[in-house]
């Protein structure tokens, strides 16, 4: 059996050999792959920020012959590039990372093929301790068969033993049964003594509690009584106090009743003191206004009658001056009344709580002379229960004592047969313990074995599931593989995509070029001739319309809304950059229009004809702008999808090693997240980029 097994496991661990190499070369492709495609991105960023540089420059040169709106659009448009660059190389930045992570992948593979070389090398162990094991078993079944003939020998013997001992049970048998007579009488007298014992410590612990509660009782009594006494003393102090304080405030309230019958009194007095003051006041006043009269009379009278009249008024002003005084006199007094008035309740108001102190003091005084009669009758109950009590326990002592002599008899008595019993018990525990020994050993053989047999079946176990590992491994590389197939398919149609973009830019250039040659010639015509133009510039305004952008025809937009409905993917427009886009029907229409003109005006003909040429060129430009805006969005949009490409690739890959790993990390997700929202702002920017053209 060791030896197929051997055999079979050489087999898989050289299958397993095959297929790590194999795997190895895998990962070595992998990252020869991944090594390409990271220089072919270096090289197309550093193309990409060349044609950037390049681009800019072109526009800044531009920008001197543009009008401010074209100019505000450039310069949006470039914010708009150099946002889309921030978030181009922000998605760089999570790619490198992403490339760390799979750096990381690689290391847990590497960590993974160790785990399993250990593990080879833990079953090579293992084989090596199965055949020790089996040397160990063929050993261990030499020593049984010694062992069953020792085995033998001793059932012999013990055979002998057990007649023995069959006799020796009967002699048993006989004296267990005057020994289990004994122990019947022995357990009645031990439950009858423990239940007497029992009994008496309850007994002892109830009179000792009782008298411990009692001894507590008593203190508490005396320390109430003390108490009791103690605030009896206090209240009688209190009594004598308060009997003081209250002859002190009876005098005091017969003093203040006293001042109250003179404060009445006075109160009276005053009363018929103010009736007579309001009467002279009012005899005054009659007076007064007599006086008035007779002194209107007098001054019609005498003049002498002047000097009598000013001591009349003196004295009316000190008549009225008195009465003021009056007045604030009642005032005073009636001030004084009130406050007396407070003053006596305030003093009924003590009274009655120093009366309502000594009811409640001797309410408790009465009630403390019935608790320390009740006490007294408690006392002398609980002494004769006390004596009652001691002199039960004595009777119980003593029938203890004797109880106590008979049980010590009849332990002698057990001892005896006990000691016999214990001698023959010994022998038949020495001849089992030997027939223990025997077959302990037999089941320790067995047990050794049967965890023999569960570790190899873990054993086998463990190397199935590291077959179904490798088998999804394998899976797993070879969708690895497709996805590196698809990378270098995506790479090369990024190449072409590049060549198309290199062809725009020469375009770009060769119109760059066209456009400083008509803007020279513009220049010259208008320093040759803008005195020529100012003369007759009024009968053109009049006279002609000129195109614009807004009566452009229809045919030439064609093309521009074409690439906007197909999303700026028509090639036509790269490849025949060159082209102007003007039709032979515009110029048709150009011609027609200055064949008009030349029949109504023959005299300005000349003048009128460079200024045609001039607002055709003007024209001419403003679509050479358009047409140029249309290619810049155009590669614009190129680029996205490229990055959009690269990027779902990349994720791809990602998801896959993640998938492999079982680990999908949060920045993955975070990074996903903000893709999509760079996704949603290029497609709001090329929209708004549709409307302004």
């Amino acid at each position: 059996m060791t030896t197929r097994r051997g055999a079979g496991e050489s087999n898989d661990e050289k299958n397993w050999k095959k297929i790590l190499s194999k795997k190895d070369k895998l990962i070595e492709e992998h990252q020869r792959l991944l090594i390409k495609a990271q220089k072919s991105i270096q090289s197309l960023k550093r193309k990409l920020k060349q044609s950037h540089i390049r681009e800019k420059e072109l526009i800044k040169r531009k920008q001197s012959n543009y009008s401010e709106k074209e100019r505000q659009e450039i310069s949006e448009l470039e914010e708009k590039l150099q946002t889309n660059e921030s978030d181009f190389f922000e998605l760089q930045e999570a790619f490198s990372v992403q490339e760390i992570k799979l750096k990381e992948q690689e290391e847990e593979k590497e960590k993974f093929i160790n785990q399993y070389n250990e593990i080879c090398k833990e079953n090579e162990e293992q084989k090596a301790l199965l055949e020790e094991s089996s040397i160990t078993i063929d050993k261990l079944l030499q020593k049984e068969k010694k062992i069953k003939k020792e085995n033998e020998e001793l059932k012999k013997e013990n055979e002998e033993l057990t007649n023995k001992n069959e006799e020796k049970k009967k002699e048993n048998q006989e004296l267990t049964k005057e020994n289990q007579d004994l122990t019947k009488e022995n357990e009645q007298l031990q439950k009858e003594s423990e239940f007497l014992q029992e009994k008496n410590k309850q007994e002892q612990d109830d009179i000792v509690t009782n008298q411990n509660q009692i001894i507590i009782e008593n203190e508490e009594h005396k320390k109430e009584i003390q108490r009791m006494s103690e605030e009896i003393s206090k209240l009688k102090t209190q009594m004598k106090q308060a009997n003081e304080e209250i002859q002190e405030k009876e005098q005091i309230i017969e003093e203040i009743n006293h001042n109250n019958k003179s404060q009445k009194q006075i109160y009276n007095q005053i009363k018929k003191e103010r009736n007579k003051a309001n009467e002279r006041i009012q005899m005054l006043t009659k007076k007064s206004e007599q006086k008035d009269e007779e002194l209107i009379k007098m001054e019609k009278e005498h003049n002498n009658s002047i000097k009598n009249s000013k001591n009349i008024k003196l004295k009316l002003e000190n008549s009225k001056k008195e009465i003021i005084s009056l007045n604030e006199m009642n005032l005073m007094n009636e001030k004084k009344i009130q406050n007396l008035i407070k003053l006596n309740l305030q003093n009924e108001q003590k009274i009655g709580s120093v009366t309502a102190l000594l009811q409640k003091r001797q309410i408790h005084e009465s009630e403390n002379s019935l608790k320390l009669t009740r006490f007294e009758k408690q006392l002398k109950i609980t002494q004769k229960e006390n004596s009652d009590l001691n002199s039960q326990i004595r009777k119980l002592k003593k029938n203890i004592s004797t109880q106590n002599s008979m049980i010590f008899e009849l332990r002698k008595k057990n001892q005896v047969a006990e000691n016999n019993f214990n001698k023959a018990k010994t022998r038949s525990n020495q001849l089992s313990n030997q027939l223990n020994i025997s077959n302990g050993n037999e089941k320790q053989m067995l047990s050794s074995l049967k965890q023999l047999n569960q570790n190899n079946q873990k054993l086998n176990s463990q190397f199935i599931n590291l077959k179904s590992q490798y088998s999804n491994l394998h899976s797993e590389n070879n969708e690895l593989k497709r996805d590196n197939n698809r990378l270098f398919n995506n790479i090369e149609k990024e190449k072409l995509k590049q060549k198309n973009i290199k062809s725009l830019q020469i375009n770009i250039r060769e119109r760059d070029s066209l456009l400083r040659t008509i803007l020279s010639e513009i220049e010259l015509v208008l320093n040759g001739k803008q005195n020529q133009s100012n003369r007759k510039n009024h009968n053109s305004k009049n006279n002609y319309q000129f195109y614009s952008i807004e009566n452009q025809p229809k045919d030439l937009n064609f093309n521009k809304n074409q690439e906007h409905e197909t999303g700026y993917d028509n090639t036509n427009n790269i490849n025949n950059g060159n082209e102007d886009n003007t039709s032979e029907e515009d110029e048709e229409n150009f011609s027609l229009t200055l064949d008009h003109d030349h029949k109504n005006k023959n005299e300005n003909f000349n003048e009128y004809k460079e200024q045609k040429q001039r607002q055709i060129q003007k024209q001419r430009l403003k679509w050479d702008f358009s047409t140029l805006k249309d290619k810049l969005i155009y590669s614009l949009n190129t680029l996205l999808k490229l990055k959009n490409k690269f990027i779902f690739e990349s994720q791809r890959i990602e998801l896959k090693w993640k998938e492999h790993s079982g680990l999908v990390s949060k920045e993955f997700l975070f990074w996903q997240t903000k893709f999509s929202e760079f996704e949603s702002k290029f497609r709001l920017l090329v929209n708004e980029k549709k409307c302004i053209i």
